[in-house]
């Protein structure tokens, strides 16, 4: 491999590291700055919702010979998020304004929009980088998002408190990873025009859709159960009596960090061993233990730790190996397919989290009860995945 792909890589791997710490702060930021749990349900579901859908489209943008500028635009983007320490100064005196919450409100969609922008280029790129361990590549590049985002809450909670809510300070190590792309892909990046036709591009698609369908309503089952608990993790956290330094990052990190650990060895299993059985061991391991996370109170802090890590990992693991299979079945169309199984999924997906917000606050079902209640959306994707034709 040339000196030159090697910068390549990285500088994707960074700018995803970038796209998804700075872009999962928003469910702790809601927690430190004391906004409603049901107004922040619904920024959340719909700024998520409108960055999730924008995947397809910009699936289709990077296909016709625009990557290099969606690699680069996504980071800045994502970083919008660092401006929302500064929007919650003061605000614990005086509560939100309608113009405050417009102001969240934008913030979290553009930073929402930057993620969809990079993650159709950045995955098509991470699977095609390697043809015959597609899987494994993109574990790779999964695990080093996943790791930006089991940084994120503890990262933003450390500086908002140091810093006093002046988060905007965080742009500049976003500013120097985007400065190394900007270098990397000057050279090493082709980007010309596709031969395809945006419909010969959809038509692929449309051609696969019915081995591609289980396997969007499995992304969308599992994305709504894990947005809608990482939604209201810092809460339920706080109602199990966990330190400060678990509610404010910790949890979360043992959540994600799951995924970091796990999707790379699970991937190389899943192109060894058959996708589909990988699968269905990774959504039962992730609901079961999702349950006793749950259900079960009073247990050790350890004991939540373990479990968190166990649960996200085996939860979070499934999503590389369904945009492998979902690739295999148009590989022409790679970057469209990962729009789908991403974006299309994760915006219906994230429909739950303005549902959760409602529900959990504090009436009619309170923190608790919600988060049981979507529980039984792990076992009707468990269910769903024997559909899946590997």
């Amino acid at each position: 491999m040339s000196k030159q792909r090697i910068h390549l890589i990285i500088a994707v791997l960074s700018c995803h590291f970038v796209v998804d710490c700075y872009g999962g702060v928003f469910p702790i930021f809601k927690y430190l700055g004391g906004v409603d749990l049901r107004v922040a349900g619904i920024i959340a579901a719909i700024a998520m919702f409108a960055g999730s859908l924008s995947q397809p489209f910009f699936g289709v943008f990077a296909d016709h010979g625009h990557r290099r500028l969606l690699l680069l635009a996504g980071p800045i983007a994502a970083s919008a998020t660092m401006f929302l320490g500064a929007l919650s100064l003061g605000r614990a005196e005086t509560g939100y304004s309608g113009l405050h919450y417009g102001a969240i409100f934008l913030v979290v969609l553009v930073s929402a929009l930057g993620a969809g922008m990079f993650h159709p280029v950045g995955f098509s790129m991470a699977g095609n980088s390697h043809v015959s361990r597609r899987t494994t590549m993109v574990g790779a590049f999964v695990a080093v998002g996943m790791l930006g985002f089991s940084l994120s809450q503890g990262m933003f909670s450390m500086v908002f408190h140091a810093l006093r809510g002046h988060t905007e300070w965080m742009f500049i190590p976003a500013g120097c990873v985007v400065g190394f792309a900007v270098v990397a892909t000057r050279r090493g990046l082709e980007d010309t025009r596709g031969n395809a036709t945006m419909r010969a591009l959809v038509q692929a698609v449309v051609a696969v859709r019915k081995p591609l369908a289980p396997l969007y309503v499995f992304q969308t089952l599992m994305s709504a159960l894990a947005f809608s608990f990482v939604f209201l993790m810092p809460e339920f956290l706080e109602l199990r009596g966990c330190p400060r330094w678990f509610i404010e990052g910790g949890g979360y990190f043992f959540w994600i960090i799951g995924t970091a650990v796990m999707v790379v060895p699970i991937g190389h299993l899943s192109d060894r061993r058959g996708a589909r059985g990988i699968m269905v061991a990774c959504a039962l391991t992730g609901t079961v233990t999702y349950g006793l996370i749950v259900g079960v109170a009073g247990m050790p802090l350890w004991l939540y730790a373990v479990l968190l890590l166990v649960s996200g990992g085996a939860i979070g693991s499934t999503n590389p190996i369904a945009i492998a299979i979902g690739q295999r079945l148009a590989p022409a169309s790679a970057s469209i397919i990962s729009g789908i199984l991403m974006g299309l999924a994760w915006a219906v997906a994230s429909l739950s989290v303005g549902l959760t917000g409602y529900l959990a606050s504090p009436q009619p079902v309170g923190v608790l009860g919600t988060l049981t209640c979507l529980g039984g959306l792990g076992i009707l994707g468990t269910i769903t995945v024997l559909f899946v034709r590997d």
